[in-house]
């Protein structure tokens, strides 16, 4: 019962911390919301993309 329970509590927490590395970068913008999302907007059409929607 013992060894079940620190198997349990070991998936549990390594899990947990497979979850909170999800990947995303965050990068702090010398420009602002708007002026970034336009840069941003103009590189993706660059590339052939479309952008369908932008919310603020």
């Amino acid at each position: 019962m013992r060894t079940l329970l620190l198997s349990f509590i070991s998936l549990v927490f390594f899990s947990a911390s497979a979850l909170a590395d999800n990947g995303l970068m965050r990068i702090k913008s010398a420009h602002n919301v708007k002026s970034t999302a336009d840069r941003l907007e103009k590189a993706l059409t660059m590339k052939g993309m479309t952008v369908f929607a932008r919310i603020f």
